[in-house]
């Protein structure tokens, strides 16, 4: 300790440490405003570095002490006023608005000559120093009452838009410092204005330009150490050590300290400075240094009294970057910081940024030890916390693989706070299910849903019953997915949407023993039969599935309906597909064989379904059930069952179809080939103005090329590319607007289909139209209309065609080429 003692800036009895700063004492008349602004800076120094929950809230005490001077009579009156006004504003935006007046104050005033201080002559300030004060004083437009956080100290500036002041000041003072008579003009700029600049530039928001705006603090001290008038009031002189410091200019700090002791000759180290010296000796790889520094600051009881909390924000962080201490001494220092936070002295927004603060440094650090002790011990000594907690909290906890134990824990502290478990909300218990889910505890998950229902504000919405819905189905647990639904619609009375329902069909089709029931067993349980259906639906075996449905009766719900669609649909889609590749069905699968028992299944499949037409328009049925069912009868070629299930989606249920209603649709008559239905379909579709996907588009242009409807065709592309075309009527298209981009196999299948429609000047026109459609033209889309006029005996125009296009093709070519993906050619089929 003797050896660190050495050093003049810690030497006992010339330059010791504490939480003050003497103030230099000088008379004159034009400064007399501004001796009031320092005694109030001065007395607000050790609140203020409490009031910002910023890393550096010391530089709301601002001003340059050593150019004012005040009676003591005037001291004693002050000292009044500044009580009065410290119980109404304690934040640094306050400073602003006194630093703001005080330059409203100077804004017009003569001063004396600084370039011959003996003089008594008067000069008018330079324009270009009047410019900045101008620019300075726009600080009086931000609203201080506007936009409180709440448990924030510092209010967001909603009026005016400060950054955009300190970019105009800064570019002002530029032209200042640039000036051929720089020195004169630095000299005309009043202490204020400085002070001003220099604080803002210190809380400016942190973006690209972060670290730009301590290199303009180091400018501004720099400037004026060079024409002889160094700024050293204490608080400044921190924000100046403070920004070395970010710069990573450590060896200058300790050389600075130095030199402030030497001019200022004062007894005593102001804390602040104190603060940035410990960060030196941290940043420069002297941990020792640092941590013995502290220990006597702790050791000597007049200075004991004077620590802050952000001393131990400056520890701990220096500690976790160097990794000087072991976890149980960084937890000492947690403690000791807790004890010093609860002094009543210190307000809830302060204890709520201090315990913000080393969070984040925990976090950027990944010691999550100090993160889970520090919030843990924060929790139990009853003090609150604000939103700002939660988001660092689940930012870092829930947003990494993390162990789901230390997850629970960080939970429960939570909700066994009065103060953090009122803050609680839908939102926070979504992140948290959603956690517990993702680290595979659902046994987290249900006691964090659990808690919520019992939550007096946050209220429990389908957003949580989905997280667990969907976990339930990837693991494959029916039960609790029963329970659930139950819970959801029995006690709860919330309406399931149809992510759920398929949810739960997802959780039992794949989480039930398929031979833990015989088919001969009678049952009554409705979970039991609903089971069973799903199993039934999910195994293709369609009578069976509907015998479950029947057997149900009076306990038949919207959730069987929608199970009995899904497995129509599966059971439907897997006849279709094995008899069109010849499958040899065996005679005694309980699956359709044969279009007879096909027939016989579509007729009890509309039976049961009948009833749902008959609920009326007041019962609550996703429109999937009914596109599910839709799209089943038409893969069944009943298209008249399809229509009225439709009809009655849209004109008695009033249900607007949604795109995915018509791609369904479309693409299932498509692959039934009934093109008439699907044109109409279309239709209907281009009454809705409602897009389509690519794929179904280029499917409904080929099926129609097919079926000898070329027409339709092309006004099935007018309808994609929405706009007129050269082959159609533009009042027709006037209203549309771009539903679907329009790919090179859109195209391709106009192309071809054209050409062997015999309509090849239709085809050029659609070819010159790909030009101002698609990005660039791909080379085999001229290879495809070429080959196609070769085909049909067209060589000669073919011949043409590529002569007038091979150019402007090239020309189109990204520099570097996109060619068709070969997976990409099923749409084509």
């Amino acid at each position: 300790m003797r050896a660190l003692l050495r050093a003049p800036w810690i030497r006992l009895g010339r330059y010791a440490v504490t939480g003050a700063c003497l103030v230099p004492r000088r008379t004159t008349k034009l400064h007399m405003m501004a001796s009031r602004l320092t005694n109030y800076l001065t007395s607000m120094h050790s609140e203020a570095e409490l009031a910002s929950n910023s890393s550096d809230s010391t530089a709301a005490t601002t001003h340059i002490d050593n150019e004012v001077r005040s009676s003591t009579r005037r001291r004693q009156t002050i000292s009044q006023s500044v009580s009065r006004y410290i119980q109404q504003h304690q934040t640094r935006l306050s400073l602003r608005n006194k630093l703001v007046q005080q330059l409203g104050y100077e804004f017009h005033a003569e001063i004396s000559s600084l370039i011959e201080p003996e003089e008594d002559t008067l000069t008018q300030r330079h324009i270009l120093v009047r410019q900045l004060i101008s620019i300075l004083r726009q600080f009086d437009l931000v609203d201080l009452e506007s936009g409180h956080i709440e448990g924030d100290s510092v209010p967001m500036d909603s009026v005016a838009r400060p950054i955009s002041i300190v970019q105009a000041a800064w570019k002002a003072y530029s032209k200042i410092s640039t000036h051929a008579d720089s020195s004169l003009l630095l000299r005309q700029l009043p202490v204020s204005a400085v002070s001003l600049l220099i604080c803002e530039l210190n809380y400016v928001s942190d973006s690209e330009s972060f670290h730009l705006r301590f290199e303009h603090i180091v400018q501004i001290w720099d400037d004026f150490e060079a024409i002889g008038r160094p700024i050293f009031s204490s608080p400044l002189f921190s924000i100046y050590l403070r920004a070395l410091n970010m710069l990573r200019r450590h060896q200058v700090v300790l050389a600075k300290v130095d030199q402030f002791y030497v001019i200022k000759q004062e007894s005593k180290l102001p804390m602040s400075v104190t603060r940035q010296l410990i960060a030196a000796y941290f940043g420069g790889k002297q941990p020792e240094n640092a941590m013995r520094l502290f220990s006597y600051i702790k050791s000597d009881t007049q200075l004991r009294d004077a620590i802050t909390p952000h001393i131990y924000t400056t520890v701990l962080r220096g500690a976790l970057q160097s990794s000087h201490l072991a976890d149980a001494e960084v937890f000492i220092l947690a403690d000791e910081l807790l004890d010093l936070l609860a002094d009543p002295k210190y307000s809830d927004s302060a204890r709520i940024g201090i315990l913000n603060e080393v969070l984040q440094m925990a976090s950027a650090r990944s010691h999550l030890n100090l993160l889970y002790y520090m919030f843990e011990h924060y929790l139990a000594r009853n003090f609150p916390v604000n939103y700002t907690t939660f988001g660092i909290l689940l930012r870092i906890v829930c947003h990494q693989e993390t162990d789901p134990r230390e997850l629970f824990s960080i939970y429960q502290f939570i909700i066994g706070s009065n103060s953090s478990h009122a803050l609680l909300n839908s939102r926070i218990f979504a992140i948290f299910i959603s956690s517990f889910l993702h680290l595979h505890r659902p046994d987290y998950a249900w006691l964090a849903f659990e808690e919520l229902r019992a939550h007096p504000q946050a209220q429990c919405t389908i957003i949580h019953y989905k997280l667990l819905f969907s976990y339930y189905a990837e693991a494959q647990m029916a039960s609790n997915a029963l329970a659930l639904y139950h819970l959801m619609v029995d006690s709860d009375q919330i309406q399931p949407t149809w992510e759920i329902y398929a949810d739960i069909v997802k959780a039992i089709s794949q989480g039930t023993d398929k031979n833990s029931f015989s088919d001969n067993t009678e049952i009554s349980d409705a979970n039991e039969l609903l089971t069973r259906l799903v199993v039934y639906g999910s195994n293709c075996q369609g009578d069976q599935m509907l015998d479950a449905f029947a057997q149900l009766g009076d306990m038949q719900s919207t959730l069987a309906f929608a199970a009995v669609v899904l497995g129509a649909y599966r059971t439907i889609a897997t006849y279709e597909q094995l008899s069109r590749h010849e499958f040899c069905f065996e005679s005694s699968s309980s699956r359709i064989s044969n279009d007879d028992q096909l027939q016989s299944f579509v007729e009890r499949l509309f039976a049961t379904i009948e009833p749902i037409m008959k609920m009326g328009k007041d019962a609550v049925v996703p429109e999937q059930v009914y596109r599910y069912a839709i799209s089943a009868f038409v893969l069944a070629r009943d298209e008249e069952k399809a229509q009225r299930i439709y009809d009655y989606m849209t004109q008695t249920k009033e249900i607007s179809p949604t795109m995915q209603t018509f791609d369904a649709l479309l693409r299932a008559f498509a692959r039934s080939s009934t093109y008439k239905s699907a044109w109409d379909m279309f239709e209907n579709l281009r009454s809705h103005n409602a897009p389509l996907k690519p794929v179904t588009a280029n499917t409904l242009i080929c099926g129609l090329f097919n079926n000898n409807m070329p027409q339709q065709a092309i006004e099935v592309y007018g309808y994609l590319v929405g706009r007129p075309t050269p082959l159609l009527s533009h009042a027709r298209y006037d209203e549309f607007f771009i539903n679907t981009p329009c790919d090179a196999y859109t195209y391709a299948l106009l192309l071809k289909g054209l050409v062997e429609a015999s309509l090849v000047k239709e085809a050029v026109v659609v070819f010159e139209d790909a030009f101002s459609v698609l990005p660039y033209i791909p080379r085999q889309l001229l290879a495809t209309f070429v080959s196609t006029l070769e085909e049909n005996n067209l060589v000669d125009f073919s011949l043409a065609c590529l002569r007038r296009y091979r150019k402007r093709v090239e020309e189109s070519q990204p520099e570097k080429l996109q060619v068709l993906a070969a997976g990409d050619a099923s749409q084509l089929e």
